[in-house]
């Protein structure tokens, strides 16, 4: 299983990212085959960040749901 965010762009000086993301998790599956996984999404920062199995076989996926709006591409983050 692998997850992260796609849909986003870093400001040209790096400073910031935009505020489109869009969450994704994908299995890959032992025959070279991929199966993308449904993930809940908002209207803006949706990161699939980590994954782990629970003790009832099931994966807990975390990450942000509709993240703060920031420095979404300004180039003004003082980080």
């Amino acid at each position: 299983m692998v997850v992260d965010a796609t849909g986003d762009a870093q400001n040209p000086s790096g400073a910031s990212i935009t505020a489109a993301s869009a969450p994704f998790a994908r299995w890959l599956r032992a025959d070279g085959s991929v199966v993308a996984m449904p993930l809940p999404t908002g209207p803006r920062h949706n990161e699939a960040r980590f994954i782990e199995g629970t003790s009832h076989g099931r994966l807990l996926v975390g990450g942000m749901l509709d993240g703060p709006g920031t420095h979404s591409a300004d180039g003004d983050c003082r980080c």
